[in-house]
């Protein structure tokens, strides 16, 4: 339950971050661990669909300077997106 709330939490700031409400925080980013974090808050819709995901980095990934809020967004983003529309074998949605 804790963990649905800090995700709706998150979603309300990047909607106000969005519309303009507040100011980028740059701060500097561990990629990985980021990505870890990503892929423990998907694992249980995966799971529900039959999906496993991997967290296997090849090569060096190290820090950035980013707004967390939102490099964590645009990463998420996609992931959901796969996540909530599977394809079949035979080409249907599902």
């Amino acid at each position: 339950m804790t963990d649905e709330a800090d995700r709706i939490d998150h979603l309300i700031g990047s909607l106000l971050g969005y519309a303009g409400s507040h100011p980028s925080t740059i701060v500097h980013v561990d990629v990985r661990v980021l990505l870890h974090e990503l892929a423990t808050a998907c694992h249980s819709n995966a799971v529900q669909r039959g999906v496993r995901i991997e967290t296997d980095v090849i090569g060096e990934l190290s820090e950035v300077a980013a707004d967390r809020e939102q490099l964590r967004q645009a990463l998420l983003n996609p992931g959901q997106s796969h996540l909530n529309f599977r394809v079949t074998a035979n080409g249907v949605p599902t």
